[in-house]
């Protein structure tokens, strides 16, 4: 052969001719000509029927983890500071942005990922530094705009300590 690097035009290995041969084999042939046993066969069937795309699980996750921030926010919220100082809406808004915020963390922090979510060790690490950042960042919003005064310390302590 030469030291030219294209394909031959005729023979049995050319493009055309594994083409054609690929397209003279069907494909229950291919799968009786490979036969797996009774049971690799209901073990197949079974993960090809309930297999969830990483996309999926990760936005069902952050979906639960949404909500859970919101609710153990807001929990904390019904059931310490509702009894003292009545409804107030700003407590709520505070815990939406909250959960915002700590969705955001968590996605910078690469938490959604599926090998990372394999390895539930190394991952506390990271959500242990983002949920700090989120409460860093909401303590100086709240510094900033002279709003901190107006929000219960044992709550915002709480939350922070419950979502851990």
């Amino acid at each position: 052969m030469s030291g030219n690097s294209q394909q031959p035009q005729g023979g049995a290995f050319s493009v055309e001719a594994v083409l054609a041969a690929d397209d003279a084999v069907s494909s229950t042939e291919r799968r009786a000509a490979v036969r797996l046993s009774n049971r690799a066969e209901q073990v197949a069937q079974q993960f090809a029927a309930n297999a969830i795309s990483p996309g999926i699980l990760a936005s069902v996750l952050r979906v639960v983890e949404f909500l859970a921030v919101c609710g153990i926010g807001m929990a904390v919220y019904f059931f310490y500071v509702v009894p003292m100082d009545g409804v107030k809406t700003f407590y709520l808004l505070t815990c939406f942005l909250g959960a915002v915020l700590s969705l955001l963390a968590l996605q910078a922090a690469d938490t959604y990922q599926v090998a990372n979510l394999r390895t539930n060790i190394r991952q506390l690490g990271r959500v242990l530094i983002a949920w700090t950042l989120v409460f860093s960042v909401l303590a100086l919003i709240g510094f900033f705009l002279r709003i901190s005064s107006d929000f219960s310390r044992v709550w915002f302590g709480s939350w922070y300590l419950s979502g851990i």
